[in-house]
């Protein structure tokens, strides 16, 4: 399966909306920031990624970070009747971004979701 691209176009001005995810577990999504730093927070985020041990990670402009969903996160979730009923786990997540001394949060008009689904 190829990576999931989540893209932030940093700009104070449009503060544009950050997108939902669909990953299945198991899948890479790469975060990318342009034209300044964004800062990913994911409340759950050092359990539903592999390689994270922190639920707060840093992109500078110009560059991308790749997190792997794990595997288990279904199983290991605490919200197993939620993901028994709708069939997936939804982490909402937000994203500061910062571009000279402009910073404001990317969320939009809610906040943004990774949607990870039972099965493929």
């Amino acid at each position: 399966m190829s990576p999931k691209p989540v893209d932030i176009h940093v700009d104070p001005e449009t503060k544009p909306r950050v997108p939902m995810i669909v990953a299945f577990p198991g899948e890479e999504v790469i975060f990318a920031s342009h034209n300044g730093d964004s800062t990913f927070f994911f409340p759950e985020g050092n359990q539903i990624f592999e390689e994270s041990e922190s639920v707060v990670f840093l992109v500078e402009s110009g560059n991308s970070v790749s997190r792997q969903i794990k595997t288990g996160v279904i199983d290991d979730s605490d919200n197993k009747e939620t993901v028994a009923r709708r069939g997936a786990l939804f982490v909402e997540y937000a994203v500061h971004c910062t571009q000279g001394d402009e910073t404001y949060f990317a969320e939009g008009n809610s906040a943004p979701k990774i949607i990870i689904p039972r099965f493929p």
